[in-house]
């Protein structure tokens, strides 16, 4: 399967109907956004989510078909792969998670690294750096809306990934 990704086209797009002050989108616009609307945002990233909100319509996007999870023995979604070189053990708590919850590590970094937050497309929520040492992180998740979300811990040595689940 071949992804475009067109962000700068759907940027062309916005900033022509501004520039021309147009109150809708012509024809060969809506024929450009519309196979980039329909890809998977996993893999066609931001540019998927600009040329949907173009659009502006009531299409349902079907992203598991899209990004190849069908019922038809597709994929399954999956934390991302902790096999690495050395995999970090850690843990999170509460989980589930209305607020504040802590990311606590077995053993101290042994080099610099990421906490990443993700969510179950891939998206990349938040991302703080974390410095040789740190052994627990705090990690505020008021602003999410209920629902799963990976957190994963990435050094040049290793990485490894746990679920949370947050509830309003």
């Amino acid at each position: 399967m071949t992804t475009i990704f067109k962000v700068p086209g759907a940027n062309r797009i916005l900033l022509e109907t501004v520039a021309n002050d147009q109150a809708g989108l012509t024809s060969q616009q809506v024929a450009d956004l519309t196979p980039i609307a329909a890809q998977c945002p996993y893999s066609g990233g931001e540019g998927v989510y600009a040329a949907r909100a173009l659009l502006g319509n009531e299409t349902a996007y079907n992203d598991f078909t899209a990004c190849g999870m069908g019922s038809d023995g597709g994929q399954q979604i999956k934390a991302p792969s902790t096999s690495s070189p050395s995999t970090i053990s850690f843990s999170v708590y509460p989980n589930p998670s209305n607020g504040w919850a802590i990311v606590e590590l077995k053993h101290e970094l042994e080099s610099d690294g990421k906490l990443i937050v993700t969510n179950t497309l891939g998206m990349r929520l938040y991302t703080e750096a974390l410095l040789r040492g740190t052994q627990a992180v705090p990690v505020d998740f008021d602003a999410f809306q209920s629902g799963t979300y990976f957190v994963s811990i990435v050094t040049a040595t290793g990485s490894s990934s746990k679920l949370i689940t947050v509830k309003k």
